[in-house]
């Protein structure tokens, strides 16, 4: 299966597996594909044949002369979870983010996906101001 044509899928399971609006594959496969022609974003999979998903968006900082990189999506087949996959996967595209360029990465996610939190948190991300000092970082949004 094409790589874009199998992370559309995927994509498909992780929005249907929280019940948020589901996009058609087709549509999903072209977009993601309009997405990485730009230059600034990345589709990676993980396994063979693939059960995980990450979706990685790069643009320079607003403070200073770095890339920057936002894990828009991340996400195992419930079916493969608790295998390690996740930690594997968070480990790889880490090192594409580096490879890229990206000095510094972003992410956000549910106050109650506590797996999703405990795996970012072991990787020393990090939800307060100043790591870990600072006040609770709080993410927005808005639909316009």
């Amino acid at each position: 299966m094409n790589d874009l044509r199998c992370a559309a899928t995927l994509f498909a399971d992780f929005q249907s597996e929280y019940d948020d609006p589901v996009p058609e594959v087709d549509w999903m496969q072209g977009h993601l594909s309009r997405l990485v022609e730009g230059g600034d974003t990345s589709v990676l999979l993980a396994g063979d044949p693939a059960v995980g998903l990450a979706i990685l968006r790069f643009r320079t900082a607003t403070w200073a002369d770095v890339l920057e990189a936002h894990l828009a999506e991340l996400y195992v087949a419930p079916e493969h979870r608790n295998r390690g996959i996740g930690r594997a996967f968070l480990t790889d595209l880490l090192g594409h983010c580096r490879s890229r360029g990206a000095a510094y990465v972003d992410l956000n996610t549910s106050e109650d996906d506590e797996a999703a939190r405990h795996l970012y948190e072991s990787f020393g991300f990090d939800c307060h101001e100043g790591r870990g000092e600072g006040p609770l970082a709080i993410y927005y949004e808005k639909d316009l």
